[in-house]
C-alpha cells in the first residue's frame, strides 16, 4: 500500500498561493462581501483540510479533461485576466470563452439543477472583466445505459447572466471597503514585525 495523502497535501500546497493584500480572486469576492471570509481570515490565509484537498484534486482533474475537449471544439480555455480597480486588482480565470460569452465550469461530483447565487455572481463579474455580453455556468453531464456504459456526454448550462457594468461598479465599491480593512490589517501586521 502506498499512502498518497502526503503527496496530495504537497500537490495542494504547491498550487495554493498566499493571499496578497490588494489582489482579489474573482472566485472569492462573493465570500468576502458576504462575510464568509473576513479581512482577518484573508490576511491569515486558508489551509485546506484533507477532504477539501481531495475534492480540489478531483475537480482539477475533471476540469483539465473538459478544457481539452473545449479546445478541440475551438473555445479559448483557462484565460486569465486582471483588472485594476482603484488601488486594488481583481483576478479571474475564465474556464472558456466564445465571441460573446464567458463561462465557468462546475465539476463537482454533485449534479446541480441550477447554479448557486455565488456562481452567478462570479460569471457576472467575468462579463465585465472579459467584456462579454453573457456569462454562463456549465456542468459536465454524462448519461448511461442500463449496463452503466456511457451513451451521452455534454455540458449542461445550469445558469446564466448578462453583463451589467453599473452592478459591477457597485460591487467594486463594496469590495473597496473590504480592501481598505485588509490594507489596514496588512499595514499593522507589517509594522509589528
Amino acid at each position: 500500500m502506498i499512502d498518497l495523502k502526503p503527496a496530495l497535501q504537497k500537490y495542494t500546497e504547491e498550487r495554493d498561493r498566499p493571499n496578497v493584500a490588494g489582489r482579489y480572486s474573482i472566485s472569492q469576492i462573493y465570500a468576502y462581501l458576504n462575510g464568509w471570509q473576513t479581512p482577518e481570515d484573508f490576511i491569515k490565509g486558508e489551509k485546506l483540510d484533507f477532504i477539501s484537498q481531495f475534492r480540489c484534486f478531483q475537480g482539477t482533474s475533471k476540469h483539465k479533461q473538459i478544457e481539452e475537449l473545449m479546445k478541440i471544439l475551438g473555445y479559448k480555455t483557462e484565460v486569465k485576466k486582471e483588472m485594476k480597480v482603484g488601488d486594488f486588482t481583481i483576478v479571474g480565470i475564465a474556464d472558456y470563452l466564445s465571441d460573446n460569452e464567458v463561462a465557468d465550469l462546475k465539476t463537482s461530483a454533485k449534479l446541480y439543477d441550477k447554479a448557486k447565487p455565488w456562481q452567478i455572481f462570479q460569471v457576472k463579474l467575468y462579463c465585465t472583466v472579459f467584456k462579454k455580453d453573457i456569462g454562463k455556468v456549465a456542468q459536465p453531464i454524462y448519461k448511461s445505459n442500463s449496463n452503466g456504459e456511457p451513451t451521452d456526454f455534454y455540458l449542461k448550462e445550469i445558469g446564466s447572466t448578462k453583463r451589467d457594468d453599473k452592478w459591477f461598479e457597485k460591487t467594486m465599491e463594496k469590495l473597496n471597503k473590504f480592501h481598505n480593512k485588509v490594507k489596514k490589517l496588512h499595514e499593522k501586521s507589517s509594522s509589528d514585525k
